[in-house]
């Protein structure tokens, strides 16, 4: 937040992420427009509260609890503080002689501040791809590719919806928007139509690559076939050894691991299914 060298809000994290999340449409020949100063002041103003991730937590705390987070959150980010600082300001630091606002570990402090900042910048995105909808034909659910990535995001790694965000393609999962959980990494992306749909008689742009845990790979590959490309300890260790064996075998597909609304499923009742 602060690489820039100059302090920053949550509304200048919302202009940012909506930046460059515009930019990147441009990296493939494509103009996308940027939401309106009210729509970025609207999404920030109800994004730490009423994130999906993180609202089901504030619905049982106070007004005045929600307040002060809200105030120490944004205070931070106009000072450049890290996110270590933040942190304090929120948990406290008997140490240092900071009496904090809640009374929740330094962990979970970090991971509420983490999500909470995660989601403005979700939603910024977000209002990015509503304003240039007319260039895309739905959305895409990128997980992490890293060995700490969570069930729910493995099973929803790839999911697609189309622009009434109903599940197109094998997606059988409702939409629902990142963060899903706290600390959660994982990405909307926006599928975009290709130069023949938008009428431009012109190559398509390469694939590209993307991050993973050992290094660079394939834009487009699974989440399947990222986990079958590795060790069987590895795939062990991410969705435990019962889970690990069904989907090896055969017997079950990423998105089996969970509910029809995504909630995962015993290793029980996988072995019903």
């Amino acid at each position: 937040l602060t690489g820039t060298g100059k302090s920053t809000d949550l509304l200048g994290l919302a202009r940012h992420e909506a930046q460059a999340t515009a930019s990147t449409f441009a990296t493939i020949g494509l103009e996308a427009a940027l939401p309106t100063e009210a729509v970025l002041r609207a999404l920030v103003n109800g994004s730490l509260l009423e994130g999906h991730a993180i609202g089901e937590w504030w619905a049982a705390q106070s007004k005045d609890l929600q307040f002060k987070f809200a105030g120490e959150v944004r205070r931070g980010i106009t000072a450049g503080e890290t996110l270590m600082d933040i942190v304090r300001r929120v948990a406290g630091s008997p140490r240092l002689g900071i009496p904090g606002i809640m009374e929740v570990s330094r962990r979970n402090a970090g991971a509420l501040v983490h999500t909470s900042i995660m989601q403005v910048a979700s939603d910024a995105r977000m209002a990015v791809y509503k304003a240039n909808e007319d260039i895309m034909k739905g959305y895409r659910y990128l997980s992490t590719l890293d060995g700490n990535i969570c069930v729910r995001c493995v099973a929803r790694s790839g999911s697609e919806w189309n622009l009434e965000l109903k599940p197109i393609g094998a997606t059988k999962l409702p939409f629902i928007q990142t963060p899903i959980h706290f600390n959660c990494r994982c990405l909307i992306l926006p599928i975009l139509l290709s130069y023949k749909e938008l009428g431009a008689d012109i190559p398509e742009p390469p694939t590209g690559t993307r991050a993973s845990d050992e290094g660079q790979v394939r834009a487009d590959i699974t989440m399947t076939e990222w986990l079958k490309s590795k060790p069987k300890a590895y795939v062990d260790d991410l969705l435990g050894p019962g889970r690990s064996t069904m989907f090896l075998n055969g017997k079950l597909s990423l998105s089996d691991l969970v509910s029809g609304t995504g909630r995962p499923l015993t290793l029980e009742q996988l072995k019903k299914k």
